[in-house]
């Protein structure tokens, strides 16, 4: 049984973005998607690395790069689940 892609870590989800933006089955938008996807991961992860901002406190006690990385996961997640039959 596969897993499914919410439960997927961002280097699985990077993964299978890349399957889409370089399959033949893909629309142009799909991957254009994936593209996009693939690069607001590598930019999250930068500034992750190289600011103060992600690093400050927000709300319930998480920091503003930790509902960054949510979102993103989230974004990629219903994407996949959207155009499995491209990666699956």
């Amino acid at each position: 049984m596969k897993r499914e892609p919410e439960h997927m870590s961002f280097s699985q989800l990077d993964v299978l973005c890349e399957r889409i933006a370089k399959s033949p089955s893909a629309s142009s938008i799909e991957a254009d998607q994936a593209r996009d996807l693939r690069n607001d991961l590598r930019l999250l992860k930068h500034a992750l690395q190289h600011s103060m901002t992600f690093k400050r406190p927000a709300l319930n006690g998480k920091t503003v790069g930790q509902f960054q990385n949510e979102a993103l996961k989230r974004r990629m997640a219903n994407f996949l689940t959207a155009t499995r039959d491209r990666w699956d």
